[in-house]
């Protein structure tokens, strides 16, 4: 099941987005220090979604966001209930993905889609915070 929450990606191209530069490679010998600055985001979308607790096995993941090479960073907080998270959603969700806390933020700053499961009869409240990459 993929839940996009109501997230519209920059229409700019991807190429633009990576900074790539068409055209041959140049070689360059570089002296000295090189001054490099992080971009700023472009803009930011935050949306809760319920995460349940999985199903005894595999399958039971809930996928949080697709993968996005427009992402900068995401940051998710459940504040209620213990949740593990994967990148694939193919690992059996009770023993397996990263175990992560209640009210600690988790910043995940790949572009791979993200999974999240419950450690909770309850179910999880998670909140997603994301930022895309500036022109």
């Amino acid at each position: 099941m993929t839940m996009e929450l109501g997230v519209t990606e920059p229409a700019e191209d991807v190429a633009e987005v990576l900074q790539e530069q068409p055209g041959p490679s140049i070689p360059v010998r570089i002296e000295g220090y090189v001054g490099t600055h992080e971009l700023p985001s472009k803009r930011t979308n935050v949306d809760s979604v319920f995460v349940p607790l999985p199903a005894s096995g595999f399958g039971g993941w809930t996928q949080i966001l697709s993968g996005s090479p427009k992402r900068k960073r995401v940051v998710l907080l459940s504040r209620d209930n213990n949740f593990r998270f994967s990148f694939t959603g193919m690992e059996n969700p009770g023993t397996a993905g990263g175990y992560w806390p209640i009210n600690v933020p988790l910043e995940i700053t790949n572009q791979l889609p993200i999974f999240a499961a419950s450690m909770s009869g309850a179910g999880s409240m998670i909140t997603v915070m994301v930022d895309f990459w500036a022109d």
